[in-house]
């Protein structure tokens, strides 16, 4: 889809470097690559002091994208609001994909988490956007 990370590093006098990165990553059913594309942006981070990643990483914190069609295909099924379908469990030994951040990014924290614990901080909900219920 052509998305990318834009990556901007600051020198300082002392030295010191200062890395601040925007992502937007791929969507949708394809987590593989959602990897590899953070695999990567990890190597050009190491490289300097500290860093910043920010941006579309375009996973939930609580639920894969095979959950979410799951829970839609079920929603469809019976006729009812995919928000009022509980989440499918995950299938066994099957991570969140959002858990491949923790692999390459071992030091980082999630500031939203920090800030604002209680809010998911969706940019849009995908449960009711129906124009997002049926991609594989």
């Amino acid at each position: 889809m052509g998305r990318n990370c834009v990556i901007g590093t600051i020198r300082f006098k002392n030295g010191h470097t200062l890395c601040c990165a925007t992502v937007h990553l791929e969507s949708l059913n394809l987590s593989n690559y959602r990897e590899k594309q953070l695999e990567v942006i990890s190597e050009i981070l190491k490289k300097s002091d500290t860093a910043l990643l920010m941006g579309d990483f375009n996973f939930d914190s609580d639920i894969n994208y095979s959950q979410h069609l799951k829970k839609c295909q079920i929603a469809t099924e019976q006729k009812k609001n995919a928000s009022d379908i509980p989440d499918p469990p995950l299938m066994e030994g099957e991570p969140l994909e959002n858990e491949v951040i923790r692999k390459y990014f071992v030091d980082y924290c999630d500031v939203w988490k920090e800030l604002r614990p209680t809010d998911k901080g969706y940019t849009f909900d995908s449960v009711k956007n129906t124009m997002l219920q049926n991609y594989e």
